[in-house]
């Protein structure tokens, strides 16, 4: 994959590779031309749709199965299909509305709840054991993988990736994209009234990090709900 100016001449085992304009690469596309995470959105959502359908009569609409259960089952078995690869989202606002949209409508099938109800999705989380917005959850995960990086040594390539400085005379091509995943933790951090540089050394101190999680993650959701308080994995450089 490269630019219609520089085409690409790749050979393995003597024949050349295709040279094309997107690829799925560990469940991601990734694209020539890519401004932001729209395709990987609509296709995760897609997946997570066809895998809470496949439940709907065995679990959803169970009467003797509490909601609780089903919430907990909801997490452990839609989420991770939604939100896989999240970390590295860079998110559009049509982005983040269809991602909502998608949690309301299953949290309003898990309660029996129509639109015609007229109930809020406020009202719906509370019902729901105070779910947090999907823009919560993935904000977090991303902030905990900007974590994990920090904490790298400085030869691993996503440490560099995110902290190089591009030279003066560089230009940003026209067809570059308008937000990159390190402003899209600047945006999350701004939040948190944190730069990157200050976020880099609160990183190091695990508990000086939850302070800085804290204020994103709603106050009344259960902890175990956005599974970031695991211990953490040493990371090796």
């Amino acid at each position: 994959m490269a630019s219609k100016s520089t085409p690409a001449n790749v050979h393995l085992d003597g024949a050349q590779i295709e040279q094309v304009q997107e690829f799925k690469y560990l469940g991601s596309v990734v694209q020539e031309k890519k401004v932001a995470s729209s395709t990987d959105v609509h296709g995760r959502i897609g997946q997570a749709i066809a895998a809470f359908v496949s439940l709907k009569w065995c679990l959803w609409k169970r009467a003797n199965i509490s909601v609780k259960t089903k919430i907990h089952l909801f997490w452990t078995l839609i989420l991770p299909i939604l939100l896989y690869g999240s970390e590295t989202w860079i998110l559009l606002k049509q982005d983040l509305n269809k991602l909502e949209v998608f949690q309301m409508r299953c949290l309003r099938q898990i309660l029996s709840i129509s639109l015609c109800d007229r109930i809020r999705n406020e009202t719906i989380r509370i019902r729901c054991d105070h779910q947090p917005t999907v823009v919560e959850v993935v904000q977090l995960r991303r902030l905990r993988w900007f974590r994990h990086i920090c904490r790298m040594s400085i030869t691993r390539t996503p440490y560099q990736l995110l902290w190089r400085k591009c030279p003066t005379e560089w230009k940003v091509q026209r067809a570059a994209p308008k937000k990159t995943w390190s402003k899209q933790i600047e945006e999350d951090l701004k939040k948190r009234r944190s730069t990157l540089c200050d976020a880099k050394a609160i990183a190091m101190d695990r508990e000086a990090w939850k302070s800085v999680l804290s204020e994103v993650r709603n106050p009344a959701a259960p902890i175990a709900a956005y599974g970031l308080w695991r211990k953490p994995r040493p990371i090796v450089g």
